[in-house]
Formats: structure tokens, C-alpha cells, sequence
């Protein structure tokens, strides 16, 4: 039984049973959904097909979805569809380590015995 080729059109043999190598997929579906929002319009047409046949539909409508955003980002206004802008959110202050205070609100003196310097008592 031959190997078949991948499927993204690398070239390289893959296992019976497989149609892409290890990640190649992720490449073909990137290649595939930047031809269909391209410029080339012979070439979108048929990438929509081909994602249409491998039923990343999905992935198209969110790709279309960011590049909206973005050109009404760009524009300044809003793109068809879009929603208002979240109100801007106030950065939390970092939390502190769990183990970092005690019950009783000190924090533990995380030296060795050798590297602490006695306290002066009364000074």
C-alpha cells in the first residue's frame, strides 16, 4: 500500500489512514480562510469551497468577524453588526502570596538561621 501525500500540499508522505502530517492541518485551514478574505476574488471563491467541504464554515464566519472589528477599528466608526465597546475596567491590584502573612498579620522571616541578624532589643 503507498503512503499518500498531505493533505496542505506539502508534498510529504503521511501514514495510511491520515490525510495531513502532525499540524499541517492548522496550516492548510489558516491557508485556506487568508484566501478567503483575500483580495483574488477566483481564489476566495474557492477557498469558501473547500472550507465549506471540510466544514470549517465556523472558522470563516469568526476570521470575517475579526477583520470587521478591526476595519471599524481603523475607521474609527462601527462595522454592520458590531457591539458598543466594553467600558474600560480597572486593573486589579496583584493579589498577594497565599503564604506570604499569617493569622496574626506578620510575615514569616523566610531567612536561615545564619543569614538573620539578631534584634537589638531597645534600640
Amino acid at each position: 500500500m503507498k503512503a499518500a501525500n498531505c493533505g496542505c500540499g506539502c508534498g510529504a508522505a503521511v501514514s495510511p489512514g491520515r490525510e495531513y502530517r502532525q499540524g499541517h492541518d492548522a496550516k492548510h485551514k489558516s491557508a485556506l480562510l487568508n484566501a478567503a478574505v483575500g483580495p483574488d476574488a477566483r481564489a476566495a471563491a474557492k477557498a469558501r469551497q473547500a472550507i465549506a467541504g471540510r466544514g470549517w464554515d465556523g472558522h470563516l464566519a469568526i476570521r470575517e468577524a475579526m477583520i470587521a472589528k478591526k476595519t471599524a477599528r481603523k475607521s474609527g466608526g462601527k462595522a454592520a453588526g458590531a457591539k458598543p465597546a466594553a467600558p474600560a475596567r480597572k486593573a486589579k491590584a496583584p493579589a498577594a502570596p497565599a503564604n506570604a502573612a499569617g493569622s496574626d498579620g506578620r510575615v514569616p522571616d523566610l531567612r536561615l538561621a545564619s543569614e538573620r541578624t539578631p534584634e537589638v532589643a531597645g534600640s
